[in-house]
């Protein structure tokens, strides 16, 4: 049974794959980007140890590092799903009236995408990571009341994605 449930764990995790009968049994798989991103993210918003400064020290420079690399993107049709977010978020209806996740979430969706425009997939999976998972954990009640914030970010979000479509690294950053 211990083995049993053990599989059944990592087949959850998608780290093996259990395939019964004849020709059948235990079969490790390689993990993808959502596996990585869902691990990493639960091992590290659980250590009390990492302090938000450490979060913003490692943070900030992964950040830079995309949004140079977003500027050089050449792949239309990110370039476009940039474009379509940027409208998107341009002509948003009224901030206030969203509850107060919505801006977190969406700029979770900005870095992911600026990521995947990176083209580097050790920057993707350590952004992944931050925004995914640990800085979540690190934002709660943060917009609680806050609409001043949600503001600030709204406008930060549209500098950015406006900066990186228009090719500006240094407005980017």
């Amino acid at each position: 049974p211990t083995l049993r449930q053990a599989a059944r764990l990592l087949e959850y995790e998608e780290m093996l794959t259990i395939k019964p009968g004849k020709g059948g049994g235990y079969f490790t798989r390689r993990p993808n980007i959502e596996t990585a991103v869902r691990s990493a993210g639960q091992f590290l918003s659980s250590k009390d140890w990492i302090s938000n400064a450490t979060f913003m020290d490692v943070a900030d420079p992964l950040v830079i590092q995309v949004l140079i690399a977003a500027v050089k993107c050449k792949d239309e049709a990110l370039i476009d799903e940039l474009r379509l977010f940027f409208e998107g978020q341009d002509n948003s209806s009224d901030i206030y009236e969203v509850p107060r996740e919505y801006s977190f979430r969406v700029s979770t969706d900005l870095m992911t995408l600026l990521a995947r425009m990176s083209n580097n997939i050790l920057l993707e999976l350590f952004i992944r990571i931050l925004w995914h998972g640990i800085s979540r954990s690190r934002t709660s009640g943060t917009f609680e009341g806050n609409k001043q914030i949600m503001l600030s970010n709204h406008a930060s979000r549209l500098s950015v994605a406006k900066a990186v479509l228009t090719k500006d690294k240094d407005k980017a950053i």
